[in-house]
């Protein structure tokens, strides 16, 4: 059913308007609604750009304003933001890895220098008291425990 309607202008302080239209529309007096609702839709890049600045928003909301006012664009104080908050993440999660990687050194915390030495001298004096194979022709064998290239030329 089509409601006869009237047109009427109104003035009002901008800092009044939103309780002006919401007040009206309780009333059952008005309703407002795009003119071309496929337009009104906020499209990809817009919405990319709407949660940059959310984000922004979000991220300096909790800072108190210091020193003279910098003289950056919007954009560009906005790409800022975002650029430090993802620098900011990075190095949280880096330290965060530099953590587990001390957690896991802690199973060493006990072991001295001395001691790895004497497994070094242990494992690096029985692995040349065995004899090896010959597979390549270029090696020669020249005792139990040691190996020649016969391709090179001392």
């Amino acid at each position: 059913m089509i409601a006869e309607m009237l047109k009427i202008n109104l003035v009002v302080r901008q800092a009044d308007r939103e309780r002006l239209l919401d007040k009206l529309a309780d009333m059952g007096v008005i309703h407002i609604q795009p003119v071309d609702p496929a337009r009104a839709i906020a499209d990809e890049k817009l919405t990319a750009q709407m949660e940059k600045v959310n984000k922004a928003l979000q991220t300096i909301s909790a800072c108190e304003a210091a020193g003279d006012k910098p003289q950056l664009e919007i954009e560009a104080a906005i790409e800022e933001i975002v650029s430090l908050q993802r620098a900011e993440a990075e190095r949280d999660s880096r330290l965060n890895a530099l953590y587990r990687l001390l957690d896991q050194q802690k199973i060493w915390e006990g072991v001295h220098r001395a001691d790895l030495q004497t497994i070094a001298d242990a494992v690096s004096t029985s692995l040349f008291t065995w004899p090896l194979p010959v597979r390549s022709p270029n090696l020669k064998q020249t005792g139990s425990s040691h190996l020649t290239n016969s391709a090179q030329k001392p």
